[in-house]
């Protein structure tokens, strides 16, 4: 009887344990899952690449994510700002030519020196014209710097310089000012007629390779002879 109660006992404790093994191994797989659901998870939300909105959004932008759809191969219209539109293929003629007139007139510039094309555009109003000497000054910046040209004489010894509605161009070597930030631009009240009207000053670094715009639209008058113009 005994015997029988040994092994009765024996037997129960071989199913309770293994009971108890496979529970544990039940919930230990149970808690790896969530646990390595949980890193899907965690993986997936640090991924840039992974869409978490709707699959219908998601499948959306899969079909507008082909080839011949993709955003990077599209292709984009120009910007419609004139300051970044391309220059038509006569313009960069143009710019050719008047470089290479430059250098033929004044010479290359060393690497000390600026070549500079200055168009001065005089207001087509009564009276605008001048009979003042027109100077310039020209300003840029060097390793941080400020830079300045020499105060220059702007003269191509014609007398209908900066007349009624003139645009007068004159070529310029002066020592290097690194990109051009601002300029000032006066006259001597010399003359009979010394007052001036003056609509914009185009600067075109022929070494750098950059056009850059001062609009004036203003007199110079009296005392108020002088103006300094940031570029637009």
């Amino acid at each position: 009887m005994r015997y029988i109660w040994r092994k009765s006992a024996i037997a129960l404790i071989v199913i309770t344990t293994s009971l108890v093994v496979h529970g544990g191994r039940n919930q230990g797989n149970s808690e790896l899952e969530r646990d390595a659901s949980w890193l899907d998870l965690n993986e997936d939300f640090n991924d840039p690449h992974t869409d978490h909105r709707s699959s219908k959004q998601s499948s959306a932008r899969q079909k507008t994510s082909g080839d011949d759809n993709s955003v990077d191969k599209r292709d984009r219209a120009p910007p419609k700002s004139p300051k970044y539109s391309s220059l038509s293929a006569k313009a960069v003629l143009e710019r050719a030519e008047s470089v290479l007139e430059a250098i033929n007139e004044k010479g290359c510039p060393t690497a000390e020196e600026n070549l500079f094309n200055v168009t001065i555009y005089t207001a087509d109003l009564r009276l605008a014209a001048t009979t003042s000497q027109v100077y310039i000054n020209i300003y840029g910046m060097v390793y941080g710097v400020e830079e300045s040209t020499s105060k220059i004489h702007l003269t191509n010894h014609n007398m209908k310089e900066f007349t009624r509605g003139r645009v007068d161009s004159f070529l310029l070597k002066t020592k290097f000012v690194g990109l051009v930030e601002r300029i000032t631009i006066e006259h001597d009240n010399t003359g009979v007629l010394p007052d001036w009207n003056l609509d914009k000053v185009v600067v075109h670094d022929l070494k750098l390779g950059t056009i850059q715009t001062f609009i004036c639209y203003c007199e110079l008058a009296g005392y108020e002879n002088e103006v300094s113009l940031p570029p637009i």
